[in-house]
């Protein structure tokens, strides 16, 4: 029997389980790291028995012998080699112990404190960048390292071993788990802005048995920032399913028990951008003003963002040169035009590669501002990114070393969304954190991006024609159905904001109002609702505007 049909019992017996990943130190100047291929090295982190490997010619499981030598390889050390030999026949060597004990979950990796992606293939190990692949069996861990990197680079390499508690012991998947869970928190979906956004699964407390002080000394395992999980599933058919992924946030303990706090998820993409600033070092008659400044990034096409001189102080400049967006990410697309002080004026020395443009002193004094219409970043295939989803992957992937694989992103419904959305353009000119733009992002194309329960990234778009697919009986609920209908989302009209000025963030606007006198006769209130999109044409803003009218008006 399969694990959805198990779900769908009313009867059906659910095991809960708890995970929590606890730091062990891997000294990356140990001997037993071994380049496996192209940027991946791999670790002997244990073993479960004393292995022997055939190996010919000199090749064994974890590296090269002199030429001739055959017979068995011991713990895929070449000083223990024994068998026929050139060399001899050799004496089989005393068994090893192993360095620590063997594992079966072994579920994060953070290397001085970025924390590395778990794949479950060799495949998306080579895909993503700062990931790592652990294979049970063998105990080997395999890293991608950042940039082609070694171990040796790295003062601190943390792996994330978990230790897990059910809420009834037994061996769960060929793992033993206490059975100490108390309570376990109500799992639900949150969304951040109105209608549309970000939307996560968030937990809270998980509450464990420690009458024996199992946990007094937990503050003294390295867990503040490591990954939790709690998973649920069916002994009978040993399959378990993960529906929530967070981080460790603090703990209590009592002499009956011991209540740990878990952290949204989403802080982790929290970070702000951009990240490349102006400085003097770099332009050295850069005005003093500007010291400091970001450089911005730009998807789509860009109305009106600021340009930056880097030679506003050069004594008797005839031309001036202009930074406008931070090509270190992608090379932009064109340039379109460039205003001064809002006045369209000619330009000169266009690079795309290095988001510059020259004006001469004819057209630009020091001190007047100066924007630039553009058309920004571009992917391997000089194809313009503004596709919204296209632009959170890359934002994704170059501020948070997330790449879009299939043990990253739900990659289906991502998918499937990407083909529906329409096109925007987005400048950063002001730091901003990912989860922000994201929001923003989501709600300029009415879309929901979540981070589901098992930690990977989707997105969805609202049908609201959509035929349902199941139907949730009253005996199936753990609690009564609530359903709030907010006033604050009640709308008489919409007013929709497209093709944003960024050097002065004003819109455009189209409106839609023709069934206001309607709805002010039927809920007697007037009540205009504003949204300001990154959409960049007028059909997309109508569309827009009227699917907010079907829904909320």
């Amino acid at each position: 029997m399969s694990y959805t049909t198990k779900l769908k019992q009313s009867t059906s017996n659910i095991t809960t389980l708890f995970e929590i990943d606890k730091g062990v130190s891997l000294d990356p100047q140990d001997q037993s790291w071994l380049k496996f291929e192209s940027n991946i090295w791999q670790f002997q982190y244990s073993w479960f028995i004393d292995p022997k490997t055939q190996y010919n010619y000199g090749y064994g499981s974890q590296g090269s012998y002199p030429y001739g030598q055959s017979g068995l390889l011991k713990f895929g050390f070449g000083r223990q080699l024994f068998g026929n030999s050139s060399f001899g026949a050799g004496e089989e060597p005393v068994p090893l112990d192993p360095p620590r004990q063997p594992v079966n979950i072994f579920e994060s990796l953070i290397i001085d404190g970025n924390s590395y992606q778990k794949v479950t293939t060799y495949d998306n190990l080579r895909l993503q960048d700062r990931s790592f692949y652990f294979e049970p069996t063998t105990q080997i861990l395999y890293v991608n390292f950042a940039g082609n990197t070694r171990p040796i680079d790295y003062s601190s390499i943390i792996a994330g071993i978990a230790v897990g508690y059910a809420n009834k012991e037994g061996w769960f998947q060929n793992v033993f788990y206490e059975g100490r869970i108390i309570s376990i928190p109500n799992i639900k979906q949150t969304k951040d802005p109105l209608y549309f956004g970000v939307i996560s699964f968030d937990g809270g407390s998980v509450k464990l048995i420690n009458t024996d002080g199992h946990f007094d000394n937990l503050a003294d395992d390295d867990v503040y920032g490591q990954k939790v999980r709690i998973r649920v599933g069916f002994p009978e058919i040993d399959e378990f399913q993960t529906v929530y992924s967070g981080n460790f946030e603090s703990f209590d303990i009592t002499e009956n028990d011991c209540t740990i706090k878990i952290r949204d998820p989403r802080k982790n993409i929290s970070r702000s951008v951009p990240v490349s600033t102006f400085s003097q070092t770099e332009y050295p008659y850069l005005d003093e003003n500007n010291v400091g400044l970001v450089k911005p990034i730009g998807y789509g096409p860009i109305n009106k963002s600021p340009a930056i001189c880097i030679n506003e102080t050069e004594e008797s400049a005839t031309t001036y040169t202009f930074v406008f967006v931070d090509t270190s990410l992608h090379e932009i697309q064109s340039i379109d035009s460039v205003f001064v002080d809002g006045v369209e004026v000619s330009f000169s020395g266009a690079s795309p590669a290095n988001g510059t443009f020259n004006l001469s002193s004819s057209v630009y004094e020091p001190g007047q501002e100066v924007s630039v219409s553009y058309h920004g970043y571009v992917d391997d295939s000089s194809v313009l990114i503004e596709n919204p989803l296209d632009i959170i992957e890359d934002l994704l992937r170059n501020f948070s070393g997330v790449e879009f694989t299939t043990d990253t992103y739900n990659t289906s419904e991502w998918d499937d969304a990407k083909a529906k959305v329409p096109y925007i353009g987005l400048a950063v000119v002001e730091p901003t954190t990912i989860i922000d733009i994201i929001g923003e992002i989501s709600t300029s194309v009415q879309g929901l991006f979540i981070i589901q329960g098992d930690g990977k990234i989707t997105f969805k778009l609202r049908n609201i024609d959509k035929t349902p697919v199941d139907v949730i009986s009253i005996y199936d609920q753990l609690a009564p159905t609530l359903h709030k209908h907010k006033s604050e989302e009640y709308t008489s009209s919409v007013r929709v904001g497209y093709r944003r000025a960024w050097s002065t963030n004003k819109h455009s606007y189209v409106v839609a109002n023709d069934r206001e006198d309607e709805l002010f006769e039927r809920f007697r209130t007037y009540k205009q609702r504003t949204f300001k999109t990154l959409l960049t044409n007028k059909i997309d803003a109508e569309a827009f505007a009227e699917s907010i009218y079907d829904q909320y008006g």
